[in-house]
């Protein structure tokens, strides 16, 4: 297999010869919203590079309440603790839309981590930046109005789907956010009321890009510009 031309920003910034090695194990598989990419606690099998679309990091309680921790797009890759031999996660990586990815088997992911200090150097620079995202969230989940989260939601996965139309329902983005649907209605509202988006069944439309990023909360920067200090657009 030849090496790829992906849409990943971490498989692009690789050198060649990394990625022509990869490929030989890739396949490339599709996602729908809701399948679970990769469940809680259960020992890491593959690592997904995410070719398109979205995924959260969802952390549930006993009681069935959830919320997003941090969320892979074509930026990162789904299987982080598979650095750690023998390890896991005690979140459901669960798709928030329609996508695909590069599946690699976690043997050639470790065997490639061991004998390839680029790559290694990347992919640990990767979960920094996963980590920077997954306590920004939680500092802004606590301290920021949801108003704010959902617009710092919204450009986060703008600058993942690159398209101004976001397949995403609104029951997918309040459980991203860890609200009740009616909450994030009335924010919805809100926003489409200020003309930054438009909503209809299934899908929200970024119309005003820049109005979105006034009323975002910081996070959605700070965020951002630690993911564009390790990977290249």
């Amino acid at each position: 297999m030849p090496a790829i031309v992906t849409n990943n920003r971490l498989l692009a910034a690789l050198r060649p010869e990394t990625r022509e090695r990869l490929a030989a194990h890739f396949e490339l598989v599709n996602f729908r919203p809701r399948d679970v990419l990769a469940p809680a606690d259960e020992p890491v099998t593959h690592v997904l590079f995410l070719e398109s679309g979205i995924c959260s990091l969802v952390a549930s309680t006993r009681e069935g309440q959830a919320v997003e921790c941090a969320a892979v797009g074509i930026e990162g890759f789904v299987g982080t603790a598979a650095i750690v031999p023998n390890e896991s996660l005690p979140v459901d990586a669960i798709a928030q839309t329609s996508g695909s990815a590069l599946r690699l088997p976690v043997d050639a992911f470790r065997r490639e981590l061991a004998t390839d200090e680029a790559f290694r150097d990347m992919s640990r620079r990767y979960v920094h930046a996963l980590l920077v995202q997954a306590l920004q969230s939680a500092a802004c989940n606590r301290l920021h109005s949801l108003e704010e989260r959902c617009a710092r939601w919204l450009l986060t996965a703008h600058d993942r789907v690159g398209n101004e139309a976001l397949a995403v329902t609104q029951e997918a983005l309040a459980a991203a956010l860890g609200v009740r649907r009616p909450s994030l209605t009335l924010v919805a509202s809100v926003l489409q009321r200020a003309g930054l988006i438009s909503y209809r069944r299934g899908e929200m439309r970024i119309l005003d890009r820049r109005g979105l990023e006034t009323t975002a909360c910081e996070c959605y920067g700070v965020i951002r510009s630690y993911l564009d200090r390790v990977l290249p657009k």
